[in-house]
């Protein structure tokens, strides 16, 4: 089997909560572009311009700012993300946070997918809330600046996403 017939099977979910977290994620389309993707973001999926990499486009509960912490609105969540997960059944989930990111990889967990986590390019001393939750689940955890990679070892550093913004 081709390495293309590989990157076929392979689906992607892609979720960002709105604002700078969903334009970080859509800045790495390059590194997936070549795979089938969806996408999952709070509010109105209008805001996110159809694209060749990016299929489906869904919205879910908005979690930020502690909303995380309500159990109805959390559990809704979980349900929200397990009718996307049924219907696209994705491989792999990448995030770059914040809130809503948390149930999106709980749920990818125990269906075993594998999970990237890129924390927010503004985290510079501290992970983000959203970012200390998923560390623990994430197979793969980046940060974009070296210190946090010292300060956790599990993190990786390879770079900022704004270093190759050519928009």
């Amino acid at each position: 089997m081709t390495r293309s017939n590989d990157q076929r099977r392979a689906k992607i979910g892609l979720i960002a909560s709105r604002g700078g977290h969903l334009k970080q994620l859509l800045l790495l389309r390059e590194a997936y572009s070549n795979y089938s993707c969806f996408l999952v973001t709070t509010g109105g999926v209008e805001d996110v311009p159809p694209t060749p990499q990016i299929g489906a486009r869904y919205s879910v509960v908005d979690l930020d700012q502690g909303r995380w912490m309500n159990p109805f609105r959390l559990g809704w969540a979980f349900l929200q993300y397990g009718r996307i997960y049924w219907r696209e059944r994705p491989n792999f989930l990448i995030s770059t946070g914040a809130g809503s990111a948390l149930p999106g990889f709980v749920l990818g967990r125990l269906l075993q997918m594998k999970t990237i986590f890129i924390e927010a390019g503004a985290r510079v001393v501290t992970l983000s809330q959203a970012g200390r939750l998923c560390y623990l689940l994430a197979d793969l955890f980046l940060v974009q600046y070296r210190g946090l990679a010292q300060k956790y070892p599990r993190a990786s550093y390879h770079g900022a996403i704004y270093d190759n913004l050519t928009e």
